[in-house]
């Protein structure tokens, strides 16, 4: 049965994609059906608490998807019956703030000293973020990475030295 219907969702995403072939909204809705596919394929041997929590992973990373409404049902259907409450905006904004600054680390290609300043300034701004435990130990972590690189000045005066 569920094989059936990820085929007929396929089957739906490229009838859908080849109407509007060449168009930029092609190009996105192929990107989000695979996105959403790959997602079926991951989950499908999980338990249904962990699926939950991929779905919910998935529209913080992908809030624009083509699939949200889709995506949002069955979210609703899974927490009924887990009987699961469901997860407040809260904690839904909490993960995407901490993405979205992970995603700008990423695009930006901070320097160290840098994504120590905005980890930082992440935890002055949302004190009350479920991230924050993993956000210090990140910075732990790059602020050891600094101390065991040389500063360049340190490499420059012991060359005058010699």
């Amino acid at each position: 049965m569920m094989r059936w219907f990820y085929s007929l969702t396929l089957s739906i995403c490229l009838l859908i994609g080849s109407a509007h072939a060449g168009d930029q909204t092609a190009t996105l809705f192929f990107r989000d059906a695979k996105n959403y596919l790959e997602a079926i394929a991951k989950i499908k041997k999980l338990p249904l608490d962990q699926q939950l929590e991929v779905w919910r992973n998935f529209l913080v990373q992908y809030p624009e998807t083509f699939f949200k409404e889709e995506i949002q049902y069955n979210l609703a259907q899974l927490e009924n019956v887990l009987g699961v409450k469901q997860q407040t905006s809260k904690e839904l904004t909490n993960t995407a703030i901490f993405l979205k600054a992970q995603k700008y680390i990423a695009t930006h290609k901070l320097s160290t000293k840098d994504q120590i300043l905005l980890w930082q300034q992440f935890l002055m701004e949302h004190p009350d973020n479920k991230h924050n435990e993993e956000v210090r130990g990140m910075m732990s972590q790059l602020k050891f990475s600094l101390q065991k690189k040389p500063s360049p000045s340190n490499t420059s005066n012991s060359a005058s030295d010699r």
